[in-house]
């Protein structure tokens, strides 16, 4: 019995040898990592946000179109709509370098532009990101004031 598995063994992998396309059996498998280009980023809550804003070396970036920054706003933010991005970063450059932490938001958990927007600023080298993906829609539920 043992023979004949033995046998079995060297016969399947003399085949695999010399076949044209042979299985890779003794092939080192390169382990999976990141996908390339996936950036995350820490997040933010309601309260750590409430608490953040009042410090002056951080800086909330409203990532909605300016419209509805005027209609609404968390106290002390600035807009820097994701659609206008590269027409207004280099005047709002200043003003972040100086910043020790940004936190970006927009609409809510379902709104994109927190995320995309944090990308592009993490591309222009900023690496002190928060992202508060709970957004106006939470900063509402949770009884907060907007500003206008």
């Amino acid at each position: 019995m043992v023979a004949i598995i033995v046998a079995s063994v060297v016969f399947g992998l003399g085949s695999n040898f010399i076949a044209e396309k042979p299985l890779p059996l003794f092939k080192i498998l390169a382990k999976p990592g990141p996908a390339a280009g996936v950036v995350s980023f820490t997040e933010a809550d309601a309260d750590f946000v409430r608490q953040l804003s009042a410090d002056p070396g951080t800086v909330l970036i409203d990532a909605r179109l300016h419209e509805l920054f005027n209609q609404g706003h968390i106290p002390g933010a600035i807009s820097l709509p994701l659609a206008r991005f590269d027409e207004l970063i280099t005047e709002r450059m200043a003003q972040l370098r100086a910043a020790r932490l940004l936190v970006v938001y927009c609409s809510g958990p379902n709104c994109q532009d927190s995320h995309d927007l944090a990308l592009r600023l993490s591309a222009k080298g900023f690496a002190d990101l928060l992202l508060y993906r709970g957004g106006i829609e939470d900063w509402l539920e949770k009884g907060n004031a907007l500003a206008r």
